[in-house]
This record gives C-alpha cells, sequence and structure tokens, in this order.
C-alpha cells in the first residue's frame, strides 16, 4: 500500500512518526541534476544527529533510478489550458513541449506555475478544466484525470533517482551479482585553504571510488557551502571508517555524517 504526500515535510512527519514504514524521495534528474530541496531535507532529518537517544535515526536504506515519462494531463482539452503546474524540475524537463503550446496557442497566455510535487499538481488539475499538471501517470491515476500528451520530456533518457528512507537497521535490497554497495555522506568544510582536497584525498589513500559529489549553499551563511558525497562502500568496513576518520580532520566538528550505506546496481 502506498501513499502520496504533498511535500517533503509531509514525507518527513509520516516517517517519523513511524505512520508509513519507508518513504520515497527524489534526489536528482539526468536533466535537472540534484534536487536541492530535497536533498536539504536529507541532512536536517537523517543519521545519529537527528534523532533522540531512544530512536533509531532515520537512514537511506535503498536506492533506485527510474526512467521518467512525463505526461501533460488535466480535465478539459489542451485548447482550453490557461494554466499550467508542477514541481519546478517536470516544468524544466519540459520545456521544450511547453514552449510549442505557447507558440500554437498564443492566445491562451498559459501562465506556468509551480508545486511541491507533480502529485499536487495533479490534484489541482482535477478541478478545473483551465489548469493542466505536468506529472506521471501514477498521479494521473490517483486524480482521475485526462491525459492530454504523453510522453512530453525534452528527453526520452530522462531519468530520475530515488532513495528509499527507513529506519537504520532496514535494508531493503539484497545482493546481486551487479550490485556495488555505497555509502552517502553528508560534510562541512574547515574554512581554510586545502579543505576540500584534505576531505576528499582519504577517499583516494583508502581505495574508495567517489560517484559524486553535490553542493549546497548554507542557510542563513551565505557563500558558505556544504557537501553530499558518494562513494563506493559499506560503512561498516574498516577502510571506511578509516577514511571517514581521516577526513574528519578538514571538516567542522560533528562531521562527517553518514546518511546511509544501501546496494544500488551497477
Amino acid at each position: 500500500e502506498y501513499e502520496l504526500l504533498d511535500d517533503i515535510d509531509d514525507v518527513f512527519n509520516q516517517l517519523s512518526l513511524q505512520r508509513v514504514d519507508y518513504a520515497v524521495v527524489a534526489v536528482g534528474n539526468s536533466i535537472g541534476g540534484p534536487v536541492g530541496e530535497n536533498l536539504d531535507f536529507l541532512a536536517r532529518h537523517l543519521g545519529t544527529a537527528n534523532c533522540q537517544a531512544d530512536e533509531t535515526p532515520l537512514s537511506i536504506c535503498g536506492a533506485v533510478s527510474l526512467r521518467v515519462e512525463q505526461c501533460l494531463v488535466g480535465l478539459g482539452n489542451v485548447d482550453e489550458i490557461r494554466r499550467i503546474c508542477s514541481h519546478p524540475q517536470a516544468l524544466e524537463q519540459c520545456g521544450e513541449y511547453l514552449s510549442y503550446l505557447r507558440r500554437k496557442f498564443p492566445g491562451n497566455q498559459i501562465e506556468l506555475t509551480t508545486e511541491s510535487s507533480t502529485s499536487e499538481a495533479a490534484r489541482k488539475s482535477a478541478g478545473d478544466p483551465s489548469i493542466a499538471a505536468i506529472a506521471n501517470r501514477l498521479a494521473a491515476k490517483v486524480w482521475s484525470s485526462i491525459f492530454l500528451a504523453q510522453g512530453i520530456e525534452n528527453d526520452r533518457t530522462n531519468t530520475t533517482r530515488f532513495f528509499v528512507l527507513g529506519r537504520e537497521t532496514d535494508s531493503l535490497q539484497q545482493s546481486c551479482p551487479n550490485s556495488t554497495t555505497r555509502t552517502f555522506v553528508w560534510f562541512r568544510c574547515r574554512h581554510e585553504p586545502g579543505a576540500l582536497v584534505g576531505a576528499l584525498s582519504p577517499l583516494t589513500d583508502h581505495g574508495l571510488n567517489m560517484n559524486l559529489i553535490i553542493s549546497r549553499p548554507v542557510k542563513h551563511e551565505p557563500w558558505m557551502f556544504s557537501f553530499f558525497l558518494e562513494f563506493e562502500g559499506d560503512r561498516a568496513e574498516p577502510r571506511v571508517q578509516e577514511a571517514l576518520s581521516d577526513m574528519s580532520q578538514s571538516c567542522l566538528p560533528g562531521y562527517p555524517r553518514i546518511l546511509g550505506t544501501y546496494l544500488i546496481d551497477s
């Protein structure tokens, strides 16, 4: 059984209150790049530093990448549309189609507005024929919307990566020949020359392959940044523990923080 929620805060509340066993959140797209708001959510709420002493920490316990087909959904006809709403990433992924609609119906003066999720956009489009939404097939089915156009994304290889969140003791995936174990951490460097190099070099020193690094601005501290890092290796391995210990020498106190270890198909 699954439940569609309007925004990332609702997802966390349901998970932290144990009203759901797992949560699935998008963290990046092959066209739009990282989903910054959701990454900030992971930093705020995952890991031992963000839970009470008697709680099991929330953690990333699975990862999956899915091909995404975006659809235009609503209640009316395409020529009746006056507003199209969706998550900012979905609007960006369908920019070419949106330009085509504006050229085809110049008199409509179609307005683009953002919503917290594609599901919320589909919900809004279900109550007004002049509003359409960009959403996936599942969201359209939940809100009984009509498919006005399908496959409207700019790139047919459009892929979104999702993290599955649960309790730190959970593990959703079983090892298979083509899977690798990865660990995802969040850290802030000391504000001094060479700190980022110093934080990353332990990966090389301990033979750990880095898969991605993402920078995010630190709220309330203009022009300061934190970093998300994914590398191959299990948090339980001695070499990973040693690398993270060495890494901490170039980080602010309390960093790096492990947000999860999980299996992923190679």
